[in-house]
């Protein structure tokens, strides 16, 4: 799952590193292998409830929770010490994947 307003910030910053045609190709790739997690009023308001210091961090940590998420995968997993779903690092969530990857029946 990625946050709608993801995919608009990853293109923007895409595109000034390597060009348009790379945002574009790189957010059909993002739209073929993610759900996207859309904005609402409801995910707004629950957003602004949480003890949060950045409106941005407390709709990803809503929107993951509202979409049933088990994690957040975050770089900064400090600023989500305090959301309603768990913060992993890529490195982390990644190990765990693996290790219930190789699980799975």
């Amino acid at each position: 799952m990625i946050p709608a307003h993801g995919i608009t910030t990853l293109h923007y910053i895409i595109a000034k590193a390597a060009g348009q045609a790379q945002a574009a190709e790189s957010v059909d790739w993002l739209l073929e292998h993610f759900e996207v997690a859309a904005v609402g009023r409801e995910t707004l308001r629950r957003a602004r409830q949480l003890p949060f210091g950045d409106f941005e961090d407390a709709l990803v940590a809503s929107l993951a929770e509202a979409t049933s998420c088990s994690h957040v995968v975050t770089r900064n997993t400090a600023d989500f010490a305090r959301s309603p779903v768990p913060a992993r690092s890529p490195t982390d969530f990644l190990v765990l994947f693996a290790a219930r990857s190789s699980h799975a029946p």
